[in-house]
């Protein structure tokens, strides 16, 4: 992790001569919309089903679970004393809205036809929003609902404290670029744009920009602006596209010092009073506002929709049904409901465009940055005889692995031909057949079932093993129905994994989208109704924009597998406790050693430790010097070794 604690310099100058700027920070913050809010009697959730999103309500005291709205379109909920508010779309028109505890409704606003709203948040009695990208505010305070512009400025996301609204802009972006992971050659590189940081006051003067760098998921909390910094980045890719994303900083709005917060990927986080929640593959944590000791305070499954009111986290659990509420003390969880969820949605549609969401594939690899050490010491290559388990869901299958995945693609293999039984074992036999469907599909006959393999078996046109390629003449569809029925969850969840993308592209491929990533380009060639060329994005409809963005929010659920991720982010610079190092399993202990070493370029002889550090898209070998190490490495390199013969 880079070192970075005061550099906004020049970024700053305008803005220390703003007095109004320098105020007493959090005296008052903006709540922002959440997919599950809690009022002071009830419990809010915001789900996708049937012809577009529901609204439902949970009593405090344990009463049925009751839906309450329906829309094509419900944006995220606040939640405010016992007042919930929220943006629906009732037509051609989007509509604030508020509902108290005692089930009265009121409209607020309704905002101009065709006009876009979203991102709400209440800040000082009123509510604000995004309406086609540009900042609005809606009246509470004097009782009108008046919707009044801000600013002319474009933005993307905003989080308001104190006076002064702090946004992503989208007129003034940043590009960067990384070496590529897919392609090793060091020909390709990564390039993408993020917004830079912007504050105004709420009324819109003294636009100014604070932060020349690229910056999203804006939270503010306690005087401190949390987002992910994109010039702290890190690549999120599968075996056919990559993407960056930016490991999570703190700005302290008194001092203006930019501060790391954490070391590694998070799939959401949230800064509380019970300190600071972050959402890994691994569980939902909690540890202290500056990212130290976190604990693990409950382990849901990959798919949930989640909230944060005060200190407990609402997490929805989509295969179970199931709502509970999470203590961010750790103290413990409380199931508040779980049973069976009925969508009963009306059939309204409108024709907004919610804007590029790409030509991508889903997130299967994370690539944390390099955190290095510095100067003297000397150590050992040591090893132990272990074998290796990743917390992170598999990504490729070869001989000896078993299961249901297994058991998944095997069955597709006999439907193909080159098996006979799908029992869920790797074998031989399967190994064989993997090795011949591979020949047949023009990928390397290794017989390991990877990304490509497992989106190759799931083409319509894959190759069966009676002889050649079905003709590519296919006119068939992943989800035939997804221009014209909001899909669920569980709709997407009847595909592979790997072929979720191809479900999403498949939408903008209907409309004559032309693909630059080869895999798409290949499959939407088979297909006889595919005419590439004429798209645009205002020829989806509200359906399909919907659709995109529940397939994407499902890929993004399962970016976090990634076997690039460091054991011990901190090791590099940081010593570690003997308590630290006990909380991992003792087949990792090894690996977490040597680790320190492979952030030098230690060349390895031990085959396992050279096949797993190979892996790393981090590792560059050669160059090792036993005097790069600092006395802090080496310490850990010490206690791990202790641990290791002290159980």
């Amino acid at each position: 992790m880079k070192k970075l604690t005061k550099i906004l310099a020049l970024a700053l100058t305008l803005m220390l001569a703003m007095t109004a700027f320098t105020a007493a920070w959090a005296e008052e913050e903006s709540a922002m919309g959440q997919p599950i809010a809690s009022t002071s009697g009830h419990v809010y959730m915001l789900l996708t089903g049937g012809a577009g999103r529901v609204l439902y309500s949970l009593p405090v005291d344990g009463a049925a679970l009751s839906q309450v709205d329906s829309a094509a379109q419900i944006d995220d909920a606040i939640a405010v004393g016992d007042t919930l508010y929220y943006i629906r779309q009732n037509g051609s028109r989007f509509e604030a809205v508020s509902l108290n505890d005692g089930g009265e409704s009121k409209t607020l606003a309704v905002f101009a036809d065709n006009a876009i709203a979203y991102k709400l948040s209440y800040y000082g009695g009123d509510l604000y929003c995004l309406v086609n990208g540009r900042l609005n505010k809606i009246d509470l305070v004097g009782g009108t609902g008046a919707v009044t512009q801000i600013s002319e400025r474009q933005m993307d996301e905003y989080a308001i404290s104190d006076g002064v609204v702090y946004y992503v802009s989208t007129d003034d972006t940043k590009q960067y670029t990384h070496d590529s992971l897919l392609n090793t050659s060091g020909d390709k590189k990564i390039e993408q744009d993020a917004g830079m940081l912007y504050a105004m006051m709420t009324d819109g003067s003294n636009d100014t920009l604070i932060l020349a760098q690229g910056v999203d998921s804006l939270q503010v909390h306690d005087g401190y602006l949390y987002f992910h910094n994109l010039n702290d980045n890190y690549v999120m890719a599968n075996s056919e596209e990559e993407w960056l994303e930016g490991l999570l900083y703190r700005l302290n709005l008194s001092s203006n010092d930019l501060t790391p917060v954490l070391s590694s990927y998070d799939w959401n986080y949230a800064p509380t009073d019970a300190g600071l929640m972050v959402y890994k593959s691994t569980g939902i944590e909690v540890g202290t506002l500056t990212g130290e000791d976190f604990k693990t305070v409950y382990t849901p499954e990959t798919y949930t929709t989640m909230g944060v009111s005060g200190s407990s986290a609402y997490v929805f659990e989509h295969s179970t049904n199931s709502l509970t509420k999470v203590a961010l003390s750790g103290t413990g969880s409380d199931l508040l409901y779980t049973g069976a969820i009925t969508y009963d949605t009306g059939s309204t549609t409108t024709t907004a465009d919610t804007g590029d969401t790409g030509d991508t594939s889903t997130d299967t690899v994370v690539s944390a940055p390099v955190t290095g050490g510095d100067t003297t010491v000397t150590g050992g290559d040591t090893t132990v005889s272990t074998t290796t388990t990743y917390d992170a869901p598999k990504t490729s299958y070869r001989q000896g692995d078993a299961g249901d995945e297994v058991r998944a693609f095997q069955t597709r293999l006999v439907e193909l031909g080159y098996l006979k039984t799908a029992d869920g074992i790797f074998g031989a036999k399967t190994k064989a057949a993997v090795v011949s469907f591979q020949s047949r599909a023009g990928l390397t006959p290794d017989g390991v079932v990877g990304a490509a393999t497992m989106a190759a078996l799931y083409k319509s046109n894959a190759p069966k093993a009676s002889g050649g390629y079905i003709p590519g003449t296919d006119s068939s569809y992943l989800i035939k129905d997804s221009a014209t029925k909001y899909l669920t969850e569980a709709d997407v969840k009847k595909l592979d994994k790997s072929m979720w993308s191809f479900a999403r592209n498949e939408i903008l491929a209907r409309h004559g989208y032309q693909f630059n990533t080869k895999a798409y380009a290949t499959y939407f060639a088979s297909k006889s109704w595919y005419k590439p060329g004429g798209f645009s994005w205002a020829n989806l409809n509200a359906i399909e924009n919907a659709n995109i963005q529940l397939i994407k929010k499902m890929e993004d659920s399962i970016g976090g597998s990634d076997k690039s991720q460091y054991i011990f982010p901190t090791s590099g610079y940081a010593k570690l406790t003997e308590s630290q190092v006990r909380s991992i399993s003792r087949d990792k202990l090894g690996y977490a050693r040597n680790e320190i070493l492979a952030r030098h370029g230690y060349s390895f002889t031990t085959a396992k430790y050279k096949n797993y550090f190979n892996a790393k898209s981090w590792y560059k070998e050669g160059g090792f010097s036993w005097s790069s190490l600092s006395q802090v490495e080496t310490d850990n390199i010490a206690l791990i070794k202790y641990v290791e013969e002290h159980p």
